[in-house]
Order: C-alpha cells, then sequence, then structure tokens
C-alpha cells in the first residue's frame, strides 16, 4: 500500500521529461558517488603528505580558488563552444590531472595541482546546468532541477559510506575511484548526450559575456541575495560541528546529526519539488528564507542532540524548497544565449559564499559567542527574505520559452 502511494506522489515529478535529462541525472548519479577527494583532501595532505593544519587549509582553498574560476569559465565556454565539448572535456581531462594529485611531492606542486585540479574538474557544473535548461521547457525546469538537486545527494549520501571503506585501505584510493566515477560521466555524456544549445543561438558569450549576469539589475539581486543565504547555510558545515562540541557532545556526534539533512532530503525531497511546484516562486523563496533562519537562530537555544537534530530538520526542509529553485530561475532570467555564463555567475555565488562564511562566521564565534553568530544569522535570513517577496514581480514577468 505504502509503495503504491509513494508511486502516485512520485509520478507527477518524473513524467514527461526528456531522455537527454535522465541521461544527464544518470550521469551525474554515477559521479556523486564517487565525489571523495573534496571531504577527505584536507586528511589527506595532514596524514600522508605532512602537511600543517594552515597549509592543507591554504590547499583545499586553492582547489576552491579553482572552483570559483571553473563556474565562470565552464558556463561561458559551454555558451562559447557548447554544452557537449566543455561537459567533455572537464569529465574526460579532469580525472587525469586528479589521479596525478596523490603522486606530487612538493607543497607547492600539491597546491599548484589542486588549483588545476578544481579548474578542470568544476568546469561541467554550469554545462550540465545550462544543458538542463536546453532540453527541458520552461513550465517543467522547477521540478527538473529538484530531480538533479535530489540524485546529487542521494549519490553523495552513497559515497560517503564508500568513502570510508575505501579509506580504511589507503586514502589515495579515493582520488582514483572519484576520477573513475567521473570518468563514467564522461563517458555517459559522449555515449548518449548530444550537443544541446540551440543552433540559433548567437554566440556572442566569451569570458563573462561582458559582464552580462552583473549587470543584469534583476539577476545581480538575485545573486546577492543568493550569496546572503548561501553564506548563512555554509554555516551547518564550518561553525555548527564546532558548536556542538562546545556544548559538550563528542566529536563524533555531528556526523549521525548532519545525517538527518542527508535521510531527509533523499526521502522527501521528489514530494518536496512536487508541492512546490503549486505555489509562487517568489513565495517559496521568501517562506523557505524565514524558516532556514528559524532553523539556524534556534541553534542558539539548544545544546543537546535532539535540539540539534530538531534544527536540522527545520532547515534541511528549507533547503529542500529553497535550493532547487536556484537554477530554474536562473534559466528563466538568463539570455537563452547566455544560460550556461548565468549558471556560472550563480555557482560562483556559492562558491564565494563557501569560503567567506567559515571565515567570518569563526570570527563571529569566538568574538561574540553562539547567540550572536546564531541571531544573525536569523537575521540576514530575515532580511534576505524581504528580498526575495520584493523580486515576485520580476520572478512571474512572463518569458518566451526556446
Amino acid at each position: 500500500m505504502l509503495p503504491e502511494f509513494a508511486a502516485r506522489r512520485i509520478r507527477p515529478a518524473v513524467s514527461g521529461l526528456p531522455p537527454t535529462f535522465w541521461y544527464l541525472f544518470g550521469g551525474i548519479f554515477v559521479n556523486r558517488i564517487g565525489n571523495f577527494v573534496t571531504p577527505f583532501l584536507s586528511l589527506f595532505l595532514t596524514r600522508e603528505r605532512g602537511f600543517s593544519i594552515a597549509d592543507a587549509g591554504l590547499t583545499v582553498a586553492a582547489y576552491a580558488v579553482g572552483g570559483m574560476v571553473a563556474n565562470l569559465a565552464g558556463g561561458a565556454l559551454s555558451d562559447r563552444f557548447g554544452r557537449r565539448p566543455t561537459l567533455l572535456f572537464s569529465l574526460l581531462v579532469g580525472p587525469l590531472f586528479l589521479v596525478a594529485l596523490p603522486f606530487a611531492e612538493s607543497h607547492g606542486a600539491i597546491m599548484a595541482l589542486s588549483f588545476v585540479v578544481g579548474g578542470v574538474y568544476e568546469l561541467y557544473r554550469p554545462a550540465a546546468l545550462a544543458a538542463v535548461a536546453d532540453v527541458v521547457p520552461l513550465a517543467d525546469r522547477r521540478r527538473a532541477f529538484a530531480l538533479h538537486y535530489w540524485v546529487v545527494n542521494v549519490g553523495f549520501s552513497i559515497g560517503l559510506s564508500l568513502a570510508g571503506f575505501l579509506a580504511d585501505r589507503g586514502i589515495h584510493l579515493l582520488f582514483f575511484a572519484d576520477a573513475t566515477t567521473t570518468f563514467l560521466y564522461g563517458l555517459v555524456v559522449l555515449w548518449k548526450v548530444p550537443e544541446t544549445r540551440p543552433a540559433h543561438l548567437v554566440r556572442r558569450a566569451w569570458l563573462l559575456g561582458s559582464g552580462a549576469p552583473f549587470r543584469h539589475g534583476a539577476f545581480a539581486a538575485f545573486l546577492l541575495l543568493t550569496f546572503a543565504l548561501a553564506g548563512v547555510f555554509n554555516l551547518n558545515h564550518s561553525m555548527l560541528p564546532i558548536e556542538v562540541v562546545r556544548n559538550g557532545l563528542s566529536p563524533g556526534a555531528y556526523g549521525p546529526l548532519i545525517a538527518i539533512n542527508g535521510v531527509l532530503i533523499v526521502l522527501f525531497q521528489p514530494f518536496m519539488g512536487v508541492f512546490t511546484q503549486r505555489f509562487d516562486t517568489a513565495r517559496v523563496l521568501a517562506v523557505s528564507a524565514v524558516v532556514l533562519g528559524i532553523g539556524y537562530g534556534a541553534t542558539a537555544f539548544v545544546s543537546t542532540a535532539a535540539g540539534y537534530a530538531a534544527t536540522i530538520a527545520v532547515w534541511t526542509f528549507a533547503e529542500m524548497a529553497w535550493l532547487p529553485l536556484g537554477p530554474a530561475i536562473v534559466s528563466q532570467l538568463a539570455p537563452d544565449d547566455l544560460r550556461g555564463t548565468y549558471q556560472g555567475a550563480y555557482g560562483m555565488a556559492w562558491a564565494f559564499a563557501a569560503s567567506v562564511s567559515p571565515a567570518v562566521g569563526g570570527l563571529v564565534l569566538d568574538g561574540f559567542g553562539s547567540e550572536a553568530l546564531w541571531l544573525g544569522a536569523l537575521t540576514i535570513a530575515l532580511v534576505v527574505s524581504v528580498g526575495f517577496a520584493r523580486l515576485g514581480p520580476v520572478l512571474r514577468e512572463p518569458r518566451r520559452d526556446t
């Protein structure tokens, strides 16, 4: 009875999407199962290469900077030369640099190679999102991007378990497994994903499309709001583990707690995508920001595992409503011939938030305390909610689909 109920609820989320979308869907699933290196890179550097924590942090930051460059370049390249060549270069060439990384010896070589890996390995992201927008009609993009977000989390959840198994047998195996799954994604693209960029579009994009995303007022405002809320969201990776330990829980308690986030997404994301499609986009964004802020703000007032679990559950449901909307909104606001460039700018906002959030969060937590950090996060989220609501008229404007 329960499977039939679930099937009735899931069918509207998956029906009617084109085959190319499902090949991209399957490829990203395989790739995310092997997404090992980013979470374990600092551990490899300190344990296997003898890096200090500071040097390991700088090296991971070099990878992140490469990823920021890749988001901008990958989007522009996909507009200029096509989605398929950009995807193939990133997914088939990137693994070659990745498998070279564990063989590098000097600090300088490892840091430089980390930047290159980040710069090549992450090129595919805006190209893949642009390809989804190319093949999925405008009316179906919200649920398509919701499914894309869901499968990323399913793959990553499976991969974390597999990563622990491989790490116990040699951290270097993580690099080869990650490279293999990425290469397999490339083979899926080579075999089944044609060029999706509409042939009639003018190929005017180069580098940043003459800065078009940042000169587009409504889109620039959306980027700024996304950056602010992403900064709040990323506190769960950086400051929440510290907060858990400061309140007397063991360091190992954070893993099971944050796993609640992944479990809820795997179980409920397909249903959330169908549910939110009934409502106005700006309203979903605004309400999600408020609920996310409440979840983070409540962290200031809890100190037990049960309390943290409750706050994580609150902001996870907000995450499920909010995050998949981002690429769909980008595809709505972007000119047709700059879809990749705009998706790259959106990815850069996330990457920048991921680099700024830990630094600012650490300064606030260390200098002003827990309440200042988490209530500050709530305040930012409420301001962002107002901003999303103000964007409503722009997001409701009808747009020609191509």
